[in-house]
């Protein structure tokens, strides 16, 4: 999977990290741990993708649905449902959306749910619907790949990550990635796997 990802020389990523954990202590904030996890992982030569700029670069499909798909990674073999602000261009991803949330507070703190902000999409154009249009939205169900058992971290880890993948929207993905969160939106890339004919077959049959 080609996508845009964080640059910077391992020896560099070392320095500015210590120089942030130095100069903040205890007193770092979210952004900044997020900050300090990249450039933690860039200094161990890891990948560091930022998810929004990889959904902008990656566009969309003519039916408005991104040409990117997430889902956290105990929900492997699975599906995900994908929500588009048809207007604001925010994103919705839950893994879990049968699990009957009673507010809209919990499903939007959910741990299943990930959700990316305004305008992470271009705006489509006005469906005519003036009345609701900042809350119309498209769905779409995209199958889960499964996780190789050499490559998972362990059953009990698995909420800690992410798979992303390239979204057909009707048939089994073909060469997802493994992510682990570092805060904010910056990701590490942990695997990177092709699905054989066997696995696609099995996630197709599982779909029907």
């Amino acid at each position: 999977m080609d996508i845009p990802t964080l640059k910077m020389k391992p020896k560099n990523a070392w320095n500015s990290y210590r120089e942030y954990k130095k100069s903040l202590g205890e007193n770092a904030s979210q952004k900044d741990k997020a900050v300090m996890e990249a450039y933690k992982a860039l200094g161990q030569h890891k990948t560091v993708i930022n998810l929004i700029e990889a959904f902008k670069d990656a566009g969309v499909f003519k039916n408005g649905l991104p040409k990117l798909a997430i889902a956290r990674a105990d929900f492997h073999g699975g599906t995900t449902q994908c929500e588009r602000g048809f207007h604001m261009g925010w994103l919705r991803f839950d893994s879990n959306p049968k699990y009957g949330y009673k507010t809209l507070n919990e499903r939007e703190n959910s741990t299943t749910v990930l959700k990316l902000p305004e305008n992470t999409l271009e705006p489509m154009e006005d469906p005519g619907d003036e009345e609701g249009k900042n809350m119309y939205t498209i769905i779409g169900k995209a199958i889960v790949p499964t996780i190789p058992p050499n490559l998972r971290p362990g059953e009990t880890m698995l909420k800690n990550y992410w798979i992303l993948w390239e979204a057909d929207w009707d048939a089994p993905p073909v060469d997802p990635i493994l992510l682990k969160h570092l805060g904010d939106y910056l990701y590490a890339v942990v695997a990177e796997w092709d699905l054989t004919e066997v696995e696609r077959s099995v996630l197709r049959r599982t779909e029907d």
